[in-house]
């Protein structure tokens, strides 16, 4: 069967390690076979974040800033961040990791799997984590003004049912308030 997550008198949620899907097992009768109890599976869905904002600043500058590990820490507050190896060619670039620490659970580290200077930044999520099939990309265009346009996009799921739905909403919310106050 499955693991027990939530029960009460009339529904259990249980998640199927074999398959990764969250079920219910209802009490009730099932509206189209009006069999008891029934069950119902859920897909873990793949989780993603897409924030494109625009800043007055050179697409050089912004890079810059966004590439340096440590500045970081400006966009997902209140997390840590330490650098723990360069990258090969370039400080930043391919190979470079770092470790992240939030407030609640265990440091994970990220390590940036495609660079391209004052175009894009890609990393992976590739140790200690509960989130799995993690993706970020961060890209960057000039504008006709002269200041820079950024197009970010996170995917990824949870190792455990809920937890991807659970991180979405607090991580978008708190990139978006990390990129609306940067000051690079």
């Amino acid at each position: 069967m499955g693991h027990v997550l939530a029960h009460s008198a009339l529904l259990a949620i249980v998640w199927h390690a074999h398959n990764g899907h969250l079920c219910y097992v209802g009490a009730n009768k099932h509206p189209h076979i009006g069999a008891a109890p029934y069950f119902k599976e859920f897909p873990v869905a793949l989780q993603r974040i897409e924030i494109v904002k625009e800043f007055p600043i050179p697409v050089e500058r912004l890079f810059a800033y966004l590439g340096e590990h440590e500045n970081l820490a400006t966009i997902f507050a209140p997390a840590k961040i330490k650098r723990i190896s360069d990258g090969k060619g370039a400080r930043n670039g391919v190979g470079s990791a770092r470790e992240m620490r939030i407030l609640i659970g265990p440091s994970f580290v990220e390590t940036v799997t495609g660079y391209k200077e004052n175009e894009l930044i890609e990393y992976r999520i590739t140790r200690g984590s509960p989130l799995k099939n993690h993706h970020g990309v961060m890209r960057f265009y000039p504008t006709a003004d002269g200041g820079s346009r950024l197009h970010y996009v996170i995917e990824f799921e949870g190792k455990i049912p809920l937890v991807a739905q659970i991180v979405r909403p607090v991580l978008e919310q708190g990139i978006r308030k990390g990129l609306k106050g940067l000051r690079a």
